[in-house]
């Protein structure tokens, strides 16, 4: 995917989303898309997006990562490697249970599940005007 510019050639941020769910997958895309003016790559595990971020040089803006997922790594472990690697790269979890985030993660944040959209778009904003002033 290629970075694409906004009408006025403005920067427009690059939002990595991890989620299992397929539906949960194009309505999230779908919805950051539309209500935050940013780009999302979007996979379905864990492992593709390490391979994502390694194959990119960790050209992402924010990782928005749902938790328990199918293959080697879950969002946790993500968000972990994630927040070691790349520390300038503000995390998102997502989840349906219970979660705390750990003392140490760095920039991540945790976000309940089921979400709303208007919720995820703040949450997402929000992350993002931190990593500008970071």
């Amino acid at each position: 995917m290629t970075q694409a510019s906004s009408p006025l050639g403005s920067y427009r941020p690059l939002l990595l989303l991890v989620e299992d769910e397929p539906l949960l997958r194009e309505l999230a895309t779908e919805a950051l898309e539309s209500l935050v003016d940013l780009q999302v790559v979007a996979v379905s595990t864990a492992d593709a997006a390490l391979s994502y971020l390694e194959q990119t040089g960790a050209r992402i803006d924010i990782l928005f990562t749902d938790v328990r997922m199918p293959g080697r790594l879950d969002g946790e472990a993500l968000a972990q490697l994630v927040s070691q690697r790349w520390p300038h790269i503000p995390v998102i979890l997502t989840s349906g249970d219970r979660l705390t985030v750990p003392r140490g993660a760095g920039r991540t944040r945790f976000m309940p599940k089921p979400w709303h959209i208007d919720d995820m778009a703040n949450c997402v904003n929000e992350a993002l005007g931190q990593s500008r002033v970071a």
